[in-house]
């Protein structure tokens, strides 16, 4: 038989936020839809359900709202995606196109997110949708998606839309200097003079050519490392740079990019040890072997470099992690512990899944390092091993790295004749 609104309801709000109330809500307004129930629908919905269903809550909140401009603003967001959107939008766009707000520059701007990585079928709808005054911009979209070489036919920007037309260039000259970063250059140099690139723009354009020389082997990467590495450039610029120094063995530069990085850089592990190794190759005294001391402390990859440069034995600092036996139990009855468990031992490994991610987004660190313990106990290895990176416990090498199959390879090895470590 159906279910009366009441006891739908009463389900929603108990298990609220849950994967099963999820599954149930949805199921709850396309019924609700289907019988053109408009105000429950609004009741019953909530954000994050998918495009579908907001594009259904906006449309029914539309035909029944005093204040249109504040519904209008979001479907303005949702309208603004390089994705084709469900039908169940068609009813709410066409209202918003009614009422005015399927703009030039909104087109404009859709246009742009289709290329970067959208539906690019919507371009030809999109193109129609604009000014024919407009249209030559969708097809230098179209022509720079197709070849970022577009950017050196400088007769085919007439610069008729300097700020749209600079668009196009800017992810034609990104893209162009990823693949060949020379022409990039050719390209920059003479449109730096004709078209006003905003700041960040040219930083961007900068860091795209200098990492890319780099990659390349360029001799030149050094000059555009130096234009690209200044105080607000990404983290990437930097270590690029420094990788760069490295491979050419000039130790003062290496120095020099590790000193100028932020001071939160300059404590990572790679940092630290490069530091260590400029120092020591420069012949400093004392310094390098109180860093490379620290740095062999620790359980990672330039920590083990660190200890392999003072010939010692790399430390593996196996601290398992602890935990009272009275939060384990108090963890162990919480409602969506006990369903994910059950799930996982159902083989329901999906579910199992949604309960413990639903889950972890409401516990604190110190519960998320618990609920990883019993993850472990079960043998639910996969969510362990997440659990430990998600709150930074990374020394429990012995969870963080299971045997869960040492019976198996054990006996298939001796079977087999083969060495188990292989």
């Amino acid at each position: 038989g159906s279910l009366s609104d009441t006891t739908v309801n009463e389900f929603l709000a108990r298990y609220a936020g849950t994967p099963l109330a999820t599954h149930l809500r949805k199921r709850w307004l396309d019924l609700l839809s289907k019988q053109q129930r408009k105000a429950a629908f609004i009741e019953a919905y909530q954000p994050g359900l998918g495009t579908k269903y907001t594009c259904r809550y906006l449309h029914y909140q539309l035909h029944q709202s005093d204040n249109p401009d504040y519904w209008f603003e979001q479907v303005d967001a949702l309208w603004l995606s390089g994705q084709s959107r469900p039908d169940e939008c068609d009813p709410v766009f066409k209202q918003w196109q009614e009422a005015g707000h399927m703009t030039t520059d909104r087109v404009l701007g859709r246009i742009e997110k289709v290329v970067r990585g959208g539906d690019r079928n919507l371009l030809g709808y999109l193109q129609r949708r604009l000014p024919a005054s407009h249209h030559y911009l969708v097809d230098l979209w179209r022509q720079t998606r197709r070849s970022s070489s577009t950017v050196l036919k400088y007769s085919l920007f007439p610069r008729k839309y300097p700020e749209q037309e600079k668009a196009v260039l800017y992810y034609g000259l990104i893209r162009l200097a990823w693949q060949t970063p020379t022409k990039a250059i050719k390209a920059f140099q003479y449109w730096q003079g004709k078209i006003a690139f905003s700041e960040a723009q040219i930083r961007q354009i900068y860091r795209a050519i200098a990492i890319s020389l780099v990659i390349e082997g360029d001799d030149n990467a050094s000059e555009w490392l130096a234009k690209a590495n200044v105080p607000d450039a990404e983290e990437d610029v930097r270590h690029w740079h420094l990788a760069y120094m490295l491979r050419q063995s000039d130790w003062q530069q290496a120095l020099e990019v590790i000193q100028t990085a932020p001071a939160d850089e300059q404590r990572q592990d790679a940092f630290r040890y490069w530091r260590a190794r400029g120092l020591s190759e420069l012949n400093a005294e004392q310094v390098p072997q109180q860093l490379y001391g620290e740095l062999a402390k620790e359980r990672h990859y330039y920590g083990f470099l660190a200890s392999a440069r003072l010939q010692q034995p790399p430390e593996l600092a196996d601290k398992p992690l602890e935990m009272s036996d009275y939060t384990l139990a108090r963890m162990s009855t919480v409602p969506a512990v006990q369903r994910a468990y059950e799930l996982f031992k159902l083989g329901r490994f999906v579910e199992a899944r949604r309960e413990w991610y639903y889950l972890n987004r409401r516990l604190t660190n110190e519960e998320k390092r618990a609920v990883t313990l019993l993850a472990s106990d079960w043998g639910w290895h996969d969510q362990a091993i997440i659990g430990f990176a998600q709150t930074g416990y990374f020394n429990d090498v012995r969870r963080r790295f299971p045997m869960a199959f040492a019976e198996e390879f054990q006996q298939q090895a001796s079977e087999h004749e083969v060495d188990p470590a292989l």
